[in-house]
């Protein structure tokens, strides 16, 4: 099945907008879960697709088209299913989850305008032009940041982070993001950080995956601050006008949100396995010592850092 949330038949008389609505009976197909309710609806949900929206989402590289449930059942409740995984990961989906999903799909709605070149022709020089001219990267000493320039900031700590675009979730994505090397073990010892050049891969994925390249070209995604508060749709990627050239790129796996955004799941899932696949490849490390800066193209660049005992990095977005 290459659809998103298929639904398959209903027998509703009127339109009912209960808090959450019973489960009948949860039947494992080849490629996808049936759900069934008690007022007659059914709908379908892809495993990969059931596997990605967790909380327990596995990284890009990682991500397997083909996985399957060992287990599931229909809690006694009927509010909600459990599924065992393969590696013994046993996940819960509630039945107002499922239901919302399988209504809300964008196989019955309207496809989103598209402005994937709007913000390139209405908006001013961008930080990353003033700032790095092109350049991927500039590694520097650390100096004060008029706090005007600053969009937001955070900070990362010894935990690793999956690479990926920063603060995806907002309307306007940050073009610059500048990391400062708090510390680590040692004034000696840098913090290590993981850098994916976003065109590269796509240039790579032009020429060995064409299909898959065209496909997440059409596709966006909605990315999520995980609290709810903030979320964006971006395109992965944008063309100019002639189509021979990218000029942004836009992935963060960690921040992807659980909304269905294509019709075609499995096709998204294939995808995104070669494109983690080449990004793996592409992938390079970069060091960091305390006192020295990094600035990053956010608009090219996936930027993110292996786990490394106290390391404190202080990262900073600009517009």
């Amino acid at each position: 099945m290459n659809a998103a949330a298929k639904l398959i038949s209903s027998t509703l008389i009127k339109q009912q907008h209960p808090s959450h609505l019973l489960l009948r009976s949860a039947k494992t197909l080849k490629k996808s879960l049936e759900i069934e309710w008690t007022d007659g609806l059914k709908a379908e949900f892809p495993y990969c697709w059931l596997r990605d929206i967790s909380t327990k989402r596995p990284a890009l590289v990682h991500l397997d088209v083909n996985t399957r449930p060992e287990h599931v059942e229909v809690q006694q409740s009927q509010e909600s299913i459990n599924v065992l995984w393969p590696s013994f990961v046993n996940l819960s989906y509630s039945s107002t989850f499922l239901r919302d999903n399988a209504i809300h799909n964008p196989s019955t709605s309207s496809s989103p305008t598209d402005h994937s070149n709007e913000d390139i022709l209405q908006h001013p020089i961008s930080a990353s032009e003033q700032i790095l001219q092109g350049k991927l990267f500039l590694s520097t000493h650390q100096t004060s940041i008029a706090p005007s320039l600053i969009m937001g900031q955070c900070e990362w700590n010894s935990s690793a982070q999956e690479p990926g675009t920063l603060w995806p979730h907002y309307e306007t994505i940050p073009s610059v993001c500048v990391v400062d090397a708090l510390s680590t073990s040692s004034t000696m010892i840098p913090a290590e950080l993981t850098l994916i050049d976003t065109f590269e891969v796509l240039t790579k994925m032009s020429k060995e995956h064409p299909k898959e390249f065209e496909f997440l070209q059409k596709c966006k995604l909605e990315y999520s601050d995980g609290g709810g508060l903030f979320r964006a749709l971006h395109p992965i990627y944008d063309l100019n006008s002639a189509g021979t050239q990218i000029l942004s790129a836009t992935f963060n796996n960690t921040s992807r949100s659980s909304a269905i955004t294509t019709p075609c799941l499995e096709t998204l899932y294939i995808s995104l396995q070669k494109f983690g696949r080449v990004s793996a490849e592409c992938s390079k490390t970069l060091t960091l010592f305390p006192g020295r800066r990094l600035i990053v193209n956010n608009s090219r660049a996936m930027l993110g850092c292996p786990a490394q005992a106290y390391r404190r990095l202080l990262l900073r977005f600009l517009n």
